[in-house]
């Protein structure tokens, strides 16, 4: 019998989160919805198959950039790019058909060959409502990872113009659907925090929603889609897989991996609850070592810092007196401001954190948390 490719649609989710954009539930995001999840747990994919399409449907623009895709690329010219694309689809049909070189109007905007360019001089907000103008419906613009924009000035400049925009295109009775809807992911919650944790932060005011992970029911669906290529001898057990998901940390590509070189394997499915615990203890076992092998490499300054670093969590400030107190506790000495920034500049050289355009620090990897916390970290 033919098989046809796996897919698994959120569809409950979607139109959650639709509503909520839209202003068609209680739970509004009219300031921006602000995903978090880990990498390679489904986001991108939901919102390519899943919240686009239900946008799409409910007739809105939706406009996709990944600030991920090229990281050696300025975060505001990713974004630019994309709105200058958006531009030049909206106003291409209209140019072959007039067969000129000139302005073209949509809607009652113009839009120019010289603003789908790089000579228009348009700011990112005036190009987000010349969009929406020109499409004669409401606009949402989807950036993924969008943490990345607070690694340089100039991508941190680039969020208050989309705020900028969304104040501007936004303005009128509360009960209307949004003219411009932002919605922004981030596979690391706390530098996506930094968007909107203070009044110095363009989003201050929002909150980050936790992206829901995918659970039983797309276990059960692949699992299910997966047993009807296999012999009858060689199925999965679906309470198995699950398990397996679970200490794989919800990534649909790492149970897919684990599943296929059971399956495939001498031992078969039968094989697929030991073999699964197996692989992700060693897999744990290997990424901690490599965490003990760099914690054992710093000094005790460095530590401290760590340590208080994932305290504190989102709210770590290093250089007021509370947290100076925090490290001198830790070291059982006091210690100087100029000593923790100096504690900082080598933590970053070293890869452990990451320092924001405004100063906020995080850790690099997130997984050192539950590391630290499992070696008894002291609160």
């Amino acid at each position: 019998m033919p098989h046809t490719a796996f897919t698994f649609s959120r569809t409950e989710d979607a139109v959650r989160f639709a509503d909520a954009l839209m202003g068609a539930s209680p739970f509004s995001f009219r300031s921006g919805l602000f995903l978090a999840g880990p990498r390679r747990t489904g986001k991108s994919t939901f919102l390519r198959q899943d919240l686009m399409p239900e946008l799409q449907a409910r007739g809105v623009l939706t406009i996709y950039t990944d600030l991920w895709a090229d990281r050696g690329a300025d975060p505001a010219d990713l974004i630019a790019e994309t709105l200058r694309k958006t531009m030049a689809k909206l106003a291409n049909p209209l140019q072959k058909a007039a067969s000129t070189v000139g302005a073209v109007k949509l809607a009652g905007v113009e839009i120019t060959l010289a603003d789908v360019g790089q000579t228009g001089g348009l700011t990112l907000a005036d190009a987000l409502i010349r969009i929406g103008q020109a499409a004669g419906k409401p606009v949402a613009l989807v950036v993924d990872e969008a943490q990345h924009a607070l690694s340089t000035p100039r991508g941190i400049d680039a969020m208050f113009a989309l705020k900028a925009a969304r104040d501007a295109m936004n303005q009128g009775e509360v009960s209307q659907v949004p003219a411009l809807m932002l919605v922004f992911t981030g596979s690391h919650r706390d530098k996506l925090v930094g968007l909107l944790r203070n009044n110095r932060q363009p989003f201050f005011g929002a909150s980050v929603t936790d992206m829901p992970l995918l659970g039983r029911g797309y276990v059960s669906a692949y699992v299910e889609w997966l047993n009807a290529w296999l012999a009858s001898t060689n199925q999965i057990d679906s309470d198995e897989a699950y398990a397996a998901f679970e200490l794989l940390g919800h990534r649909p590509e790492r149970l897919e991996e684990a599943l296929r070189d059971i399956a495939l394997g001498p031992g078969g499915a039968a094989a697929l609850g030991d073999t699964v615990l197996g692989k992700a203890h060693a897999l744990r076992d290997r990424v901690w070592a490599d965490y003990d092998n760099d914690f054992g490499e710093l000094n005790k300054t460095q530590k401290a810092v760590l340590e208080e670093m994932v305290a504190q969590g989102t709210g770590f400030q290093p250089f007021v007196v509370a947290t100076l107190n925090a490290f001198a506790r830790r070291l059982g000495r006091k210690v100087t401001k100029s000593t923790i920034q100096s504690a900082l500049a080598e933590l970053k050289e070293k890869g452990l954190i990451w320092q924001s355009g405004r100063g906020q620090y995080a850790l690099e990897d997130q997984g050192m948390i539950p590391w630290l916390k499992a070696r008894g970290l002291r609160p």
